[in-house]
């Protein structure tokens, strides 16, 4: 996995550019955006659409769409929605897996643009009910601010170097120093 640059300028000075909170590529190519949306956001699902388009629209080289033959690269966004819904009818579930698929078969038309909403507002599940890694990971996303200390349940490496992280994090200037 790779860590890419998270701003994106327009293609001419008058157009707006985009920045992503972060960017990466996977062993195979692939493309993800990670946003982390924490307050009610306008058209949200537009803007997903729109940052998508902006990155397979940057995969086309300037005066050789000939070579490359529209390639495109797959892009997967995944977002974080912390205080908000996607206003889906009432629907109960946290995890949203969008794709495009035709509306009559519901045969995926094409695998390589993806979308994951999170709703953590939604997200309900206590320390007693995590049975994913995936649950335990949404937990500490939507508690970590209020955990003192790391939970017995999920005294794994990765939480244990998240939680470091985060009381690092939290020092001041000077304690970071001592």
């Amino acid at each position: 996995m790779v860590y890419n640059k998270n701003e994106h300028p327009g293609e001419t000075v008058n157009e707006g550019g985009a920045i992503f909170d972060l960017t990466c590529t996977g062993n195979d190519g692939e493309e993800f955006i990670i946003e982390v949306q924490r307050g009610k956001q306008a058209n949200f699902k537009q803007r997903a659409i729109f940052y998508t388009s902006r990155s397979i629209s940057e995969q086309a080289p300037k005066g050789r769409r000939s070579e490359w033959a529209y390639n495109v690269k797959e892009v997967y966004l995944i977002a974080l929605l912390e205080d908000f819904s996607l206003d889906t009818d009432n629907d109960p579930a946290f995890l949203h897996d969008i794709y495009l698929s035709n509306r009559e078969t519901g045969k995926v038309f094409y695998e390589g643009l993806g979308y994951i909403f999170i709703e953590l507002s939604k997200f309900v599940e206590t320390g007693a009910e995590l049975d994913t890694d995936l649950d335990k990971r949404l937990y500490v996303l939507k508690n970590m601010s209020s955990m003192n200390k790391i939970p017995v349940y999920l005294r794994k490496p990765i939480f244990e170097k998240v939680f470091n992280i985060a009381e690092y994090s939290n020092l001041t200037k000077e304690e970071k120093t001592i």
